[in-house]
């Protein structure tokens, strides 16, 4: 499978993905549920108990998340603020073939993604860019 194909549609449509977060904090997609446990899907399925987590609704406008480009074979800016105008301070990188680059999605904006890349902060345009729940790294 490509890993693009991986990748959810445009931030403008993206519906918010429910996700079992565990006692160590870590993140996997609700499958579904019995009286007493989550299952959850992170690299493979699993249960958790649902006294040790918890389920939150992840969505780029709430800051979670990830974002990376949206060309199978490209790059995209991460510029200073939300403006084309602005510095250019990273970029998203994705070559064919392989994981793209992804940066932690921090909000969405008014058409921008703030996200945070190797602990530098900026904005990419969402039109640019996919956002998933889970990293795929």
């Amino acid at each position: 499978m490509a890993a693009m194909a991986c990748w959810s549609a445009q931030a403008q449509a993206v519906k918010p993905v429910k996700m079992v977060i565990g006692p160590d904090g870590m993140a996997c997609e609700y499958i579904g549920e019995t009286a007493d446990k989550y299952h959850a899907m992170c690299q493979d399925d699993g249960w958790v108990d649902k006294k040790e987590s918890r389920i939150e609704y992840w969505s780029p406008e709430k800051g979670k998340g990830w974002v990376c480009c949206r060309k199978a074979d490209g790059k995209v800016n991460i510029y200073k603020s939300a403006d084309a105008k602005s510095a250019v301070v990273g970029q998203l990188t994705s070559t064919k073939g392989y994981i793209p680059e992804s940066a932690a999605c921090l909000g969405l904006e008014k058409g921008w993604y703030k996200v945070n890349k190797d602990g530098v902060v900026g904005y990419v345009k969402a039109r640019t860019a996919w956002w998933r729940a889970k990293s795929l790294d």
